[in-house]
C-alpha cells in the first residue's frame, strides 16, 4: 500500500497571487486639481501581475495609467497615448539626466 494513500496528505504548499506594480513614467510640473498647489506630479503606470510563491510571472488585464499630484496625492485616470506622450519637464530633471558633453582636446 502506497505510503500517502487514504486521506494523507503530502504537505504540498502553493502561494499563489496577485500584485500591482507601480513605475514612475515621467515627472511633471502642474497645478492640482484639488489642492491647487503648483508642483511635481508623476506619471504612473500601474500594472497587475499574477505571482507564484511571491514571484511575478506575467500580466494580468490592461496597464493603468495616472497622473498624480506628490502634495495631495490625488490621482487622475489618464490613457494610454497621454501617458506616453508626456515627457520631463526641464525644470524636474536632476544633474543625472543633463545632457554630456564630449571631452575638448587641450592644445
Amino acid at each position: 500500500m502506497p505510503r500517502f494513500a487514504r486521506g494523507h496528505c503530502n504537505g504540498m504548499l502553493l502561494v499563489l497571487g496577485l500584485r500591482a506594480t507601480v513605475r514612475v513614467l515621467a515627472r511633471l510640473v502642474g497645478s492640482c486639481g484639488r489642492c491647487g498647489n503648483r508642483g511635481p506630479h508623476e506619471v504612473v503606470e500601474s500594472v497587475r501581475k499574477f505571482t507564484f510563491f511571491f514571484v511575478p510571472l506575467f500580466r494580468v488585464g490592461a496597464a493603468r495609467y495616472f497622473q498624480t499630484c506628490t502634495n495631495c496625492g490625488l490621482e487622475t485616470p489618464l490613457t494610454e497615448a497621454q501617458a506616453r506622450s508626456t515627457t520631463p519637464s526641464p525644470h524636474m530633471l536632476g544633474p543625472q539626466d543633463a545632457p554630456r558633453q564630449a571631452p575638448q582636446d587641450r592644445r
